[in-house]
């Protein structure tokens, strides 16, 4: 009777405990809570990741346009657009900054545009900036003057946090005593006149004299046709010259950009493998990479795409000559076709206005896809990949029909014709209508990196999760949670392409801590650029959590981190891609690794005929696949091994052989540990160092008891 209730306890334990490890286990998605990575909207700089250069500044002097006063400012977390706010806009011209309601902390996008004008001015003291600051007719006129001047503040200290000298810059703080109209049709389409009102305006000085600042940046950017890059002569950062031409998420991949500087040799990998049926290995090369295309390994690229014919948007027409004279002449189009590679031209349109201009202007649109037609036909290529970013909210039509035009007059052109379109890793204002796209899109194209860059905290490039885990909530990122998010949108897996880094980026840290919410960013490294300059010094770490590497470096005393994809981080990734039956990957950009192979090496052992047949079940994709399922099955084997353990511990036959039994005791101390221990290398308490240390000291442990016990049997014969 004891032991038949000594079972039934047992039994309703374990039910009890089970169903409760179950309910929680649904709850939370899992029970390994691993890092979770963001980018884009409102969390890049919220108030748990401020920005860096914000916090540094603790007092400053204020110059208001009737009294000078000494303020210790603080100046709030940045935050990001709301991708509910249906009025922000992107204009790519500093001189307005748009506050919320109610709000003075700075907006990703006002940053994006006092980081355009510091780079421009910093340099030249000539230059003087006034920041008017302004509120709306809300409210008392103490309490809005108040807010104003607090809005004008944040904005200057943001530019004395990067190094303008606080003497070149004055504050102005007008309340709502002088009410503005919206006289700009640019802005009347998109906001109320009381959100305008709630705005800074910056006024540039050029010795004392106010000038028009849109004109003086456009002068300031206006960049000379320069002779044709040859790699790897240059002695200027080709991200920072052509910087013009990048995508949003690379337009500040900046001066600190090391690029060919370092003289590398190029190197080929050279296979005669080819890619498995059905595989895509999508490639940009930027124009400005020059002659770099001759170290290409095209047995394992599939489709190149030749970046840019940067639009107009004004008239259709493309804005560099030397990009479209290159495309009319350049060896890369007939190296890929000889090898059977896909050639597309890029048609790039980067920013709010840019985009809102052409995709208002039907006569523009005609003449760009004219344009295109003509230029894939003169050269014999492929057809048409489309790079449009940051696309005003409330235009997703006039873009899907735009692309559905494009895509037919191609495709009337040559049936064999393909079009592309690139997708930012986030979409925040819902601006591509994909299953309206899906008749006339061969590949979607996600630019899956730049999660953490220029703006925000420090962070992983492209984040994927050693659980494969796809975040909760808005606010967190990875690669996992944007292809859910595209999926749900209707995206087939058989057209997606997931963009992947040949790139790495660096932040400072104030301590050998390297926080990343303390970090400041220090700018971006092309592959090759990495480990020439980290490589010899340093050994490269890895991050579980992000699937991810970074280098902990030292240099002239401050402690940096850069965080980087190689090829056994890219490798992991290439299987979640394959995992996921998505079309292939994508690389940004061609040439970044010119010297290095083993990118190249990597693409070939995961892609190729060859190698796919061969690669075999490996016990780790196992674990990975099934991690939560492995941890509730551990955790319900140690929590019943345990009740049992203690429940037979009242029968004096069980404690007889337990404890002067030498086998059982190695038996099922043996069993235990490692049952814990796989358990918290699950749940991420230790890592692989630790738990191989473990595996090494139990198989010792049992060599050494047989070879004990032999040794004892053969003793006991001995005469």
């Amino acid at each position: 009777m004891k032991n038949w209730l000594s079972l039934l306890l047992t039994l309703l334990v374990m039910l009890a405990i089970g169903f409760a490890l179950w309910l929680w286990l649904i709850r939370n998605n899992g029970i390994a809570d691993v890092s979770n990575y963001v980018a884009g909207e409102e969390q890049i700089g919220s108030t748990n990741s401020s920005n860096s250069a914000n916090q540094i500044i603790t007092s400053t002097t204020i110059t208001n346009s009737t009294t000078t006063t000494t303020s210790s400012i603080t100046p709030p977390p940045t935050t990001q657009i709301s991708a509910t706010n249906t009025n922000s806009s992107y204009n790519i011209y500093p001189q307005f900054l748009f506050f919320d309601f109610n709000k003075s902390n700075l907006t990703t996008e006002n940053q994006l545009k006092l980081d355009r004008l510091y780079r421009l001015i910093h340099q030249d003291d000539t230059y003087t900036l006034e920041a008017d600051g302004y509120a709306d007719q809300k409210g008392s006129d103490a309490y809005n003057l108040a807010l104003s001047k607090k809005r004008a503040e944040t904005a200057i200290n943001y530019l004395i946090a990067k190094g303008l000298p606080q003497g070149r810059i004055q504050v102005v703080a007008h309340g709502k005593q002088q009410p503005s109209n919206v006289t700009d049709d640019a802005y009347k389409s998109i906001m109320s006149k009381d959100e305008f009102e709630r705005r800074v305006e910056l006024i540039l000085k050029v010795n004392g004299k106010r000038v028009n600042l849109k004109d003086k940046i456009a002068e300031l950017e206006k960049v000379p046709n320069p002779p044709t890059p040859t790699l790897p002569d240059t002695s200027e950062s080709l991200i920072t010259k052509y910087h013009h031409l990048y995508r949003i998420l690379h337009q500040e991949q900046q001066e600190a950009f090391e690029d060919d500087t370092l003289r590398l040799e190029r190197r080929q990998f050279i296979t005669t493998d080819t890619l498995a049926e059905g595989i895509e290995v999508f490639g940009w090369h930027p124009y400005w990479m020059g002659d770099a295309y001759k170290s290409y390994s095209y047995n394992l690229l599939s489709t190149i795409a030749y970046f840019s014919y940067d639009v107009d948007p004004e008239t259709g027409s493309y804005r560099t000559d030397e990009a479209i004279n290159d495309w009319k002449t350049t060896a890369l189009v007939d190296s890929a076709r000889a090898s059977g590679s896909k050639i597309l031209l890029t048609v790039t349109n980067h920013g709010y206005f840019n985009n809102k201009q052409l995709l208002d202007n039907e006569q523009a649109q005609n003449v760009l896809i004219d344009s295109l037609v003509s230029l894939v036909s003169l050269r014999g290529g492929d057809g048409v990949d489309v790079d449009f970013e940051v696309i005003p909210k409330g235009y997703k039509d006039k873009l899907t029909k735009f692309i559905q035009r494009l895509s037919s007059t191609l495709k009337a052109k040559n049936a064999s014709n393909i079009i592309s379109v690139d997708l930012p890793a986030v979409d925040h204002f819902e601006s591509f209508d994909i299953a309206a796209l899906d008749d006339y899109v061969d590949l979607f194209v996600i630019m899956g990196y730049d999660y953490h860059g220029a703006t925000g905290p420090s962070g992983p490039i492209s984040p994927l999760p050693l659980d494969r885990k796809i975040p909760k909530g808005e606010k967190e990122f990875n690669l996992p949670k944007t292809l859910k998010n595209y999926k749900n949108k209707g995206a087939d897996p058989s057209k997606i392409i997931m963009g992947l880094p040949h790139y790495g980026a660096v932040w400072s840290y104030p301590n050998k801590n390297r926080l990343a919410k303390e970090a400041t960013f220090d700018g971006y490294l092309a592959y090759r650029d990495v480990q020439a300059k980290f490589s010899n010094d340093y050994t490269a770490k890895y991050d579980e959590t992000s699937t991810s590497f970074y280098y902990d470096v030292v240099e002239d005393g401050q402690f940096k981190r850069c965080w980087f994809d190689n090829d056994v981080s890219l490798g992991k990734k290439y299987d979640w891609i394959k995992n996921q039956n998505l079309r292939g990957i994508g690389i940004w950009a061609l040439g970044y690794d010119n010297g290095y192979i083993e990118l190249w090496r990597g693409i070939g052992w995961k892609y190729t005929e060859r190698h796919i047949a061969s690669q075999p079940w490996t016990f780790s994709d196992f674990l990975l696949k099934y991690r939560n399922l492995l941890i509730a099955c551990i955790s319900f084997l140690l929590l019943f091994a345990l009740i049992g353990f203690l429940l037979s511990l009242f029968d004096w036959r069980v404690r007889e052989v337990l404890f002067y039994s030498p086998t059982f005791q190695i038996f099922y101390t043996v069993l235990l540990i490692l049952l814990a221990a796989l358990l918290l290398w699950l749940l991420d308490v230790i890592d692989n160092r630790i738990m191989i240390f473990v595996l090494g000291l139990l198989i010792g442990w049992i060599i050494t008891s047989i070879l004990k016990k032999i040794l004892f049997y053969r003793g006991r014969y001995i005469p």
